[in-house]
């Protein structure tokens, strides 16, 4: 669930992720060997209020 959303969403839209190191980052080897949780989960967290406020002003994408 959180890999597409992250991928595909709207900080990756806007170009403020990479997309390519998103991909990698988030792949089940890269989450056993890596970790990268918090630095995951506050990407989510941006994105998820990124969305919220584009529906709240009506510029969903």
């Amino acid at each position: 669930f959180l890999r597409p959303w992250l991928i595909e969403g709207r900080l990756a839209a806007l170009g403020l992720i990479d997309r390519a190191a998103a991909e990698i980052e988030l792949q089940p080897e890269a989450l056993v060997w890596r970790g990268h949780y918090a630095v995951i989960l506050t990407v989510a967290a941006y994105e998820g209020w990124v969305r919220t406020w584009e529906a709240r002003l009506g510029r969903a994408a």
